[in-house]
């Protein structure tokens, strides 16, 4: 079979989330960007030299979710925007637990801010 360089620019991937005081951690399924290697490569300095902190960088990997992926208090969806992804980074310690997921969703290791 042939290797399709034509791919789409988001794919989901399970972000596990363990918050304090809490026994059972929590999954979150988030869509990430397919970023190209020279966006990887910057990413990953950016994150290194420390020029962006965790939720920086869940701003730039996070393309959205869907379905009941993130709900209110009452158990209804919130749909996925800006403002609703700036809500989620303020949990901790979800901003983490996402640069984790995203580096294991490209098959490495997370690196450390």
């Amino acid at each position: 079979m042939a290797f399709k360089l034509a791919v789409s620019e988001t794919y989901p991937h399970a972000v596990i989330v363990q918050l304090p005081g809490e026994k059972t951690p929590r999954k979150l399924e988030l869509d990430f960007y397919r970023l190209s290697q020279a966006q990887l490569t910057d990413l990953s300095a950016r994150s290194r030299a420390g020029e962006i902190d965790d939720k920086q960088f869940g701003r730039e990997v996070v393309a959205g979710w869907s379905g009941k992926a993130v709900t209110d208090e009452a158990g209804d969806a919130i749909e996925f925007s800006a403002s609703a992804l700036e809500q989620l980074l303020e949990v901790y310690p979800v901003p983490a637990s996402i640069v984790t997921a995203f580096y294991e969703s490209i098959g490495g290791a997370k690196q450390k801010n």
